[in-house]
């Protein structure tokens, strides 16, 4: 016999439908079977809870309660009646893994118009995704698809071939429904444990599960009650589904149904706010006594309301239950093993490993590696990637090293501390040997199977990621999650009978597939507060439900055709395959039946902009439909930003919801609001109470306050009168120039950068070319390793007259390739094609150095007699530059002139000259009197009376681009003192 339809809308009517439909099904026995089909297990518990309770009003005392109901999903009642014959056939049901592995095969055969992207990740799991589509099609459909376009003949092909391949061990989801369709027919006895069978709610039934349906029916009765939304597209889907099990839409003379629309629209600023604006609005109805377990917070999109919303349920301490925020591969364990297994595919590249270092406690040898130190050893030694640079700039770091700490052990003139290069030594070793052991590890080499893999990553974990012995101290969550990753493991390695000799990167990828199963729920359905995707509302019984990112392109989403199979050859197989289109009236349909599942308030919340990608929202055309509803009269997206109603809440920003809010959800929210009911009586934020009480908040607005005043503070870099540590005073301590220079230009670099020695990292892997002050320390170095070897000469540099020889234009060109190969070696050179460009460059400006120098030389009758000529640093080198200021003070400058030149006439300004090496035979000044007199004006400047924009000088620009003449009348320096 045909099923019997009742067609209802969503909501307490298909409750009832359902309540009647169990009570006609046993006829007066309350322990008679029925049996109840959902679309969702979620469907089921809320179907089973609504029955159980009596609030549905049973009719007699013989139909109350659920005794002998039972509640499955098609899936579940064709495992129930298929299942034992296929295992009786020796077959086992598919997983992911073994899927991808059987189109792997097919791909490797006959790849067809896939030749050239057969092995890409990306071509494996599309075809996997189509593979689960077209299984539900019958051979007719797929016949009328391979007909379309030689693409989709390919992708009908290679989904038949790993069809047939897995038929004789695997089944799929359409060999189960055939099976306990098979199963029906032949009248198994497992049909009168079924009783009455009730299909409740039905959404996307495929062809398969229809067959399933039917033949029931022939043997059993069978209600279908089909939900209506009122909205034809948005219920396109279900009377597609019964039109699969012959029946009709329903008769003519049944009245018409009305969609369901919210009853509140809340607007706020980004989806962050959003969230916290709906748990407001959740402790709102908890005071008007509504039960958190009558209430639930829906969103159309996870990312990124799904940790939101459960981060500021757990931050409200809100008890509440879903769906699960994370997988397995976003768990501790499933993140890093998952990281350490791709590091070969990357080439062992830098950020790939500091990254596995930083994702989880990592362990070599039995003890945890330190992530923070060799982060930083591995960007001072410039690696980017391969084993390669690993060993040989760790290498070169750690024979730095090793000469720093022997130069330490000798300084003459202080107590040698050289314990800090040796512990960055032994950390760099550490370091070395760590990424060694890796490479060495992850080097499988090929011919090992599924099996064998899968006990070497589980080494891999006992070794590296979590060892037994280490667990104890993990959360209980992380705990069941590196079980369940475990058996992940275990799992694979039964794929042996698919394929052989994965290799290590289709091992990964497949592993990646299974870990992308979620941690499972969230809390147990009905205790505390419902949050997840709006389809969990299907069939529920709520009093209030909140509806998050009604914004267009989040919910609905934006429809992107598929690649593969796009919806114009779809359209062969006569609605058998559903169209991509149809996805947003699927979504219309789940929004419109959660919001039947409430019966007293229903808000619609929607963000009017991102903040994380700084774009603008559109209100969705979900949500405009409940404004027109509302309102009365149509209403356009651009008309919500000027609509004025009762039932319209827009909440202009943070602030503004924090102050208009009755009861703050969170912690947080409570202090902020303390804070501004606070200022808004006339008070200071600086004089509240609570600032007293903690510490942390009064640092903050302290910080705060101080930096958007027009004061010159400590946090603007004004130390006056501040215990900094014990760091030099520049009227006490040799500076530089230019340090007095960062000083008068911006106090508060200086104070992050010489007091509290705090750097911004520059990252090896983001150098794309040589930066400027690498170029200029390059031709520095270059030039003074020159010139060194021609004052080493016999005969001393050059005379005036004399110009530069070709010998020695060879020489610096060999100096200069050596520097770059140094530099090259180091990883401070950048893109490989850029320093190519950059190499010629640099060579060529060497070789008019020595053009233009001999012009120089001829023309002023300069000789060179020196090349870094120190001054002010130890006892070996010249005093330092003493400047006496106006209070009394004195400035002591040190520097070194990367040049000094005699000249046979006394043309230069002569000052006061300062001793230098004897063996030159003369005096010579190193600080020009324009430098010093520039920084001593700037020293002596009062810096509260400066602009707040940092200390700027008309001065600077002067003695920054100087080339000074020295004190001395017979001495130049041919660049500015460092």
């Amino acid at each position: 016999m045909a099923p019997t339809l009742v067609t209802v809308p969503y909501g307490e009517a298909a409750a009832r439908a359902l309540r009647d439909a169990v009570v006609a099904g046993k006829q007066g026995d309350p322990l008679a079977p029925v049996t109840v089909v959902v679309p969702t297990n979620y469907v089921g518990v809320a179907a089973r809870r609504l029955l159980a309770g009596g609030t549905l009003g049973q009719l007699t005392e013989a139909a109350r309660g659920v005794a002998g109901v039972t509640f499955l999903t098609a899936y579940r009642l064709a495992e129930l009646l298929g299942a034992p014959r296929l295992a009786g056939a020796h077959r086992r049901p598919v997983s992911t893994p073994v899927l991808a592995a059987a189109v792997r095969a097919v791909l490797g055969e006959a790849p067809g118009v896939f030749r050239a992207v057969a092995g890409h990740p990306s071509t494996e799991a599309a075809l996997v995704e189509a593979y689960r589509e077209l299984s539900a099609c019958n051979g007719e459909a797929l016949d009328a698809l391979a007909r379309t376009s030689r693409r989709a003949g390919d992708v009908v092909q290679i989904c038949r071939a790993a069809r047939d391949a897995l038929s004789t061990s695997w089944y799929d989801e359409r060999d189960l429904m055939d099976a306990a369709t098979s199963v029906i027919g032949d009248g198994s006895p497992v049909l009168a444990d079924l009783g009455t069978v009730v299909l409740h709610l039905p959404q996307d039934l495929s062809v398969p599960a229809a067959e399933m349906v039917l033949a029931l029916g022939s043997r059993i009765p069978v209600t279908v009650i089909a939900g209506i939304t009122g909205m034809a597209r948005a219920d396109a889907g279900v009377r597609i589904s019964l039109s699969r099990l012959g029946l009709g839409p329903p008769s003519v003379d049944e009245p018409d149904i009305a969609p369901v629309h919210g009853t509140c629209v809340v607007s706020v600023s980004d989806p962050d706010d959003e969230v916290r604006a709906a748990v407001r609005l959740v402790f709102t109805a908890l005071r008007d006594d509504v039960p958190l377990e009558r209430m639930a917070i829906l969103y159309g999109a996870a990312e990124p309301y799904a940790r939101l919303v459960h981060e500021q349920l757990t931050a409200a301490g809100i008890p509440h239950n879903g769906a699960a925020v994370r997988t397995l591969a976003e768990s501790v364990l499933g993140r890093s093993l998952l990281g350490l297994l791709a590091l070969p595919d990357r080439d062992f590249h830098r950020h790939d490993v500091m990254r596995l270092l930083a994702s989880a406690p990592v362990f070599h040898r039995g003890q945890a590696v330190p992530a923070a130190r060799w982060e930083r050893i591995s960007r001072t030694a410039g690696v980017v990637r391969g084993p390669q640079q690993w060993r040989d700039r760790l290498e070169r770091h750690a024979h730095a090293l090793e000469r720093s700490a022997a130069e330490e052990r000798v300084v003459p003139d202080r107590e040698p501390h050289p314990e800090h290069y040796e512990r960055e030594l032994a950390a760099t070793r550490a370091l070395q040997e760590f990424v060694a052991d890796l490479v060495t590890t992850l080097d499988l080499g090929p011919g090992r199977s599924w099996r064998d893999i899968a006990r070497w990553t589980e080494g891999l974990v006992q070794d590296h990621l979590a060892p037994d012995a280490r667990r104890g101290a993990w959360p209980e969550q992380e705990r069941q999650a590196a079980e369940k990753v475990e058996a992940a493991l275990e799992r694979l390695a039964g794929l042996d009978a698919v394929e052989e000799s994965p290799g290590l990167d289709v091992f990964r990828r497949t592993l990646e597939l299974e870990l992308d199963a979620d941690l499972g729920r969230v809390g147990r359905l009905g205790d505390g507060l419902l949050m997840g995707h709006v389809a969990l509302g299907l069939g529920l019984d709520l009093d209030r439900v909140f509806v998050c990112g009604l914004a267009e392109g989040m919910f609905p989403a934006r429809v992107r055709d598929d690649s593969l199979l796009p919806d114009a050859e779809r359209r062969a197989t006569n609605g058998v395959l559903p169209l991509r289109a149809s996805r947003v009236d699927d979504d219309h349909r789940r929004f419109l039946a959660a919001l039947a599942g409430a019966a007293h308030e229903r808000v619609l919340l929607y963000p009017r902009g991102d903040l994380r990608r700084t774009t603008e929202r559109m209100p969705s055309r979900f949500l405009l439909e409940s404004v027109t509803a509302l309102g009365g009269e149509r209403h356009a997206a651009d008309d919500l930003a000027e609509l004025r109603a009762d039932w319209y809440a827009p909440v202009p920003s943070f602030a503004a919801g924090i102050a208009r809010v009755a009861f703050p959800a969170t912690e947080q929210e409570h202090r902020l609001r303390v804070l501004l009911d606070h200022t808004r009586a006339g008070h200071r934020v600086t004089s509240h109470e609570l600032l007293a009480t903690d510490v942390a908040l009064r640092r903050g607005i302290d910080t705060t306050v101080a930096r958007a005043g027009g004061a010159f503070t400590r946090f603007d870099g004004n130390l006056a009168g501040l215990d900094v540590g014990g760091r030099e005073r520049l009227d006490e301590e040799v500076v530089s120039p230019t340090r007095l220079q960062t000083w008068a230009a911006c106090p508060f670099a200086y104070f992050m950068h010489q007091v509290l020695r705090v750097d911004i990292p520059e990252l090896p892997e983001e150098r794309y070319e040589l930066s400027p002050l690498d170029r200029g320390n390059l031709v520095h170095e270059t030039l003074d390793a020159f010139l060194r070897e021609a004052l080493q000469r016999t005969a001393g540099a050059p005379a005036p007259d004399t110009p530069w020889s070709d010998a020695d234009r060879i020489r610096l060109r060999e100096l200069g390739e050596d520097v770059c190969a140094g530099y090259e070696a180091q990883g401070l050179t950048g893109r490989r094609l850029f320093w190519h460009r950059d190499q010629r460059r640099i060579l060529a400006d060497l070789d008019r150095f020595l053009t233009e120098d001999s012009n120089l030389r001829a023309a002023h009758r300069m000789q060179t007699i020196a090349t870094e000529l120190r001054f002010g640093f130890s006892t070996d080198s010249a005093p330092p530059v003493e400047v006496t200021l106006s209070d009394g003070r004195i400035l002591r400058f040190r520097g070194a002139a990367d040049r000094v030149d005699r000249l046979e006439h006394d043309t230069w300004h002569r000052i006061a000259p300062v001793q230098c090496d004897p063996g030159l035979g003369h005096r010579a000044s190193i600080v020009t009197n324009a430098a010093i007199t520039a920084s001593c004006n700037l020293a002596q400047a009062t810096p509260p009376a400066r602009t707040k924009r940092w200390l700027t000088s008309s001065s600077m620009p002067a003695y920054c681009a100087s080339v000074k003449r020295l004190r001395n009348s017979d001495v130049r320096p041919s660049a500015v003192p460092r």
